[in-house]
C-alpha cells in the first residue's frame, strides 16, 4: 500500500516528457536568463540581491523543474532586449509579447497581469485618450524599448512622444512639470511613486492596452519554452497568491483578518473608545470646515463676486488649456453691455449693478452646458464655445438679443453689443480669434450706437420725469 501510494505520487509529479528531460540535462549550465535591476515590484536589486515577483517565480521554477538557471543581470532594459536579439541570453524573465519581439523570441502564457495607464499631475482636469493625444502638442513620455512604443507606432502613428530610460525618470519629469504625461505600466508606476514619495501625480486614464508579462525564450529553442510553460502550470494558485501579496501592497492580507487582532483591539478599545469617538468627531468637523473653506476660496478665485460668472483668471486658464490642446472647432462670443456708464452716472451704481446681474442671467441661460461664460471687465463678457461652429455662435448671439428684448428690466432697457468668431485653422491662435470677435463686436456697437443711445435716453427721460411728478 505504501509503495503503491509513493509510486502514484511520483507519477503525478512527472510532467516533462523524456525528450524534454533529456534536453534539460544536455543544456545544464547553458540556460542564461536575463533580468533587469530597476523594475519594481517585478524585479529589482536590494544590496545586490535579485528580488521581486519574477525572482520568486524563477525560484519556484527551479524547484518544479529540478534544474538551475544562470540569472544574468542587465542594468538597462534596452541592453537586455539587444542581447536577446543577438541570442546572447536564452531568455528574459518578464517581457510583453509584441509582433516585433516575436521575430526572435517565443513567449509563455502571461504570468503577471500589467495594465497601462496615462499619468498626469493632479491639477490636470481633462480625461485623455490616444485620439486626444494624437491631436495635441502635449509632451508625452514612454519608456524606451517597452512594448507600448511598438504598439503606439503601429496603431497611433500620429501620436508624438519621446522616450526616457526608465519609469522613475519619466515620473519625475512629469512631477516637476518638465513633461505633461507619461504612458506607463501601472504596477511599476505605483512602486516608483511610493518609493520616491511623489504626491502630485494621478492616474488620468486606464488605457485599453495591457503589457501583460510572460517569460520570453529564444525562438530557436522551442523546447525550452514548452518546458517553462509546463513549469508555470505546476505553480499552484496559493503559491501565486503568496508572491503577489508579498510584492503588491494593495494585495496584502489585512491584519484585521486575524482574530487575535480583534481580541487585542477589543481590550484596548474598552478603555479608549470614548476618546477615539471624540477625536474622530472633531477630525470630521475639522476636515469638513477645511474642505468648505478650500471650496469657498477656490470658488472666489475663479468667480466674479457680483454676477457669479467665471472671472478673467478662470477664462485665461481655460483659454490657455484650449490653446494647448488645439481644440477645434471652437468659437468665441464677446458681449459688451450698452449704457452702463450713463446709468451709473445718472441713476447710480446700484441700478448699474442690477444691469450687470441681469445680462449675466441672460448669457448664462442662453448658453449651452459646455459653454464657459465669464465676465472679463467692467461691462465686458466672453463666451467660450468648445465644439461650437460659427453658425452656432451666430445662433447664440440671436438668442441673447431676443432674451434682452424680452427681459423685464425697469427703467433701463437691456441692451448688449455682440461679436463672434470661430477657429478655422489648427495653427490659428485663440488670441487672434478673440481679436476678430472683438472687432466685430465694436463694429456692431458702432452700427447700433444711435438706436441704443436713443433707447437709453428715452428710458432715462421717462425715469426722471416720473421722479419729478
Amino acid at each position: 500500500m505504501v509503495l503503491l501510494s509513493s509510486c502514484q505520487k511520483e507519477s503525478e509529479s512527472f510532467f516533462l516528457t523524456e525528450e524534454e528531460q533529456t534536453w534539460l540535462t544536455e543544456h545544464e549550465g547553458q540556460i542564461r536568463i536575463g533580468y533587469t535591476t530597476d523594475y519594481p515590484p517585478v524585479e529589482f536589486l536590494i544590496s545586490d540581491e535579485y528580488i521581486g515577483i519574477s525572482a520568486d517565480y524563477f525560484k519556484l521554477l527551479e524547484t518544479k523543474l529540478d534544474t538551475r538557471f544562470e540569472m544574468v543581470r542587465f542594468d538597462q532594459w534596452s541592453d537586455l532586449i539587444e542581447a536577446a536579439r543577438k541570442k546572447e541570453v536564452s531568455g528574459i524573465t518578464a517581457a510583453t509579447k509584441t509582433p516585433g519581439r516575436s521575430t526572435y523570441l517565443d513567449f509563455t502564457v502571461p504570468y503577471i497581469m500589467n495594465p497601462n495607464v496615462i499619468i498626469t499631475r493632479k491639477n490636470f482636469s481633462e480625461k485623455l485618450t490616444f485620439e486626444k493625444l494624437s491631436n495635441t502638442s502635449m509632451d508625452i513620455l514612454v519608456i524606451e524599448e517597452y512594448s507600448i512604443v511598438e504598439y503606439l507606432e503601429d496603431n497611433h502613428p500620429k501620436l508624438e512622444f519621446r522616450t526616457v530610460p526608465n519609469t522613475s525618470d519619466g515620473l519625475r519629469l512629469v512631477s516637476f512639470g518638465e513633461a505633461d504625461a507619461i504612458i506607463v505600466e501601472v504596477m511599476s508606476a505605483s512602486a516608483e511613486i511610493e518609493k520616491d514619495k511623489i504626491t502630485n501625480l494621478m492616474v488620468n486614464t486606464e488605457i485599453s492596452y495591457d503589457s501583460n508579462l510572460s517569460i520570453a525564450t529564444r525562438n530557436d529553442w522551442p523546447t525550452l519554452n514548452a518546458i517553462i510553460n509546463k513549469g508555470l502550470a505546476q505553480i499552484t494558485d496559493t503559491e501565486k497568491k503568496d508572491i503577489l501579496n508579498k510584492w503588491v501592497p494593495l494585495q496584502r492580507k489585512s491584519i484585521v483578518e486575524n482574530r487575535f487582532f480583534w481580541i487585542g483591539l477589543g481590550i484596548i478599545l474598552f478603555g479608549l473608545s470614548a476618546t477615539i469617538v471624540m477625536i474622530m468627531a472633531w477630525n470630521r468637523l475639522l476636515k469638513k470646515a477645511v474642505h468648505e473653506k478650500t471650496e469657498e476660496l477656490r470658488y472666489k478665485s475663479y468667480h466674479d463676486d457680483l454676477t457669479g460668472l467665471y472671472n478673467r483668471a478662470y477664462y485665461s486658464e481655460q483659454l490657455d488649456y484650449f490653446e494647448k490642446m488645439k481644440v477645434m472647432p471652437l468659437s468665441i462670443v464677446l458681449a459688451d453691455l450698452n449704457g452702463l456708464k450713463i446709468t451709473n452716472d445718472t441713476l447710480g451704481h446700484e441700478l448699474g449693478d442690477q444691469l450687470l446681474k441681469k445680462i449675466a442671467e441672460v448669457l448664462k441661460s442662453s448658453c449651452g452646458e459646455n459653454d464657459i461664460v465669464a465676465r472679463i471687465g467692467g461691462d465686458e463678457f466672453v463666451v467660450l464655445m468648445p465644439g461650437g461652429s460659427d453658425q452656432m455662435a451666430q445662433m447664440l448671439c440671436n438668442k441673447i438679443k431676443i432674451s434682452c428684448n424680452q427681459a423685464t428690466m425697469d427703467p433701463i432697457k437691456l441692451s448688449v453689443a455682440l461679436g463672434h468668431s470661430e477657429r478655422v485653422d489648427m495653427n490659428q491662435s485663440l488670441q487672434s480669434v478673440f481679436k476678430k470677435a472683438e472687432d466685430q463686436m465694436y463694429e456692431n456697437k458702432m452700427f447700433e450706437r444711435e438706436r441704443t443711445h436713443e433707447d437709453i435716453l428715452g428710458s432715462l427721460k421717462a425715469t426722471l420725469s416720473a421722479a419729478n411728478e
